[in-house]
């Protein structure tokens, strides 16, 4: 087996390893894809889509590439790996089903300090933008309570 170091590319997906933490990013993906559909002189805006944007679609006779738009949109959502604050945007373009749908699970007195473990994840279409996987603050005294406290994590993060 060789060591090939750290990890710094893999997937389009850029890892920045420094001492406390990781950095996962897509820069070099998304200026390239703001290349390959020249849109490398368009302005940036500070939100990922205008509110209450009605989309119509093209006018009849109109011409229109199906296989550009399908590019486009399935480059948006490898994007949204590693940019989950453009979900939703990249959800309503591509017409995809726009529920919010949170699984969440519990497990009760787990390990040496008897604190239960809690996980969820959020979707929104057809991508997680969160999730989290963590023992308790507290020791629940049973498995309902355990479970309220997961479900309460839950509902926080994804309001």
């Amino acid at each position: 087996m060789t060591d090939l170091g750290e990890i710094k590319y893999f997937l389009s997906l850029e890892i920045e390893q420094r001492k406390a933490e990781i950095f996962i990013h897509q820069r070099k993906y998304a200026a390239d894809m703001l290349k390959k559909y020249k849109m490398k002189d368009y302005n940036g805006i500070s939100t990922p889509m205008e509110n209450q944007l009605k989309l119509k679609s093209t006018r009849i006779g109109e011409e229109f590439d199906s296989s550009l738009y399908r590019s486009m949109i399935g480059s948006l959502m490898y994007l949204c790996a590693s940019r989950p604050d453009i979900v939703c945007s990249v959800n309503i373009v591509t017409g995809g089903n726009r529920e919010l749908i949170v699984f969440r699970n519990a497990s009760y007195a787990m390990g040496e300090n008897c604190r239960s473990r809690s996980g969820y994840c959020c979707s929104f279409g057809s991508g997680i933008f969160s999730w989290n996987s963590r023992n308790q603050a507290v020791v629940a005294q049973s498995i309902a309570e355990a479970e309220f406290i997961s479900v309460n994590h839950a509902a926080r993060q994804a309001v």
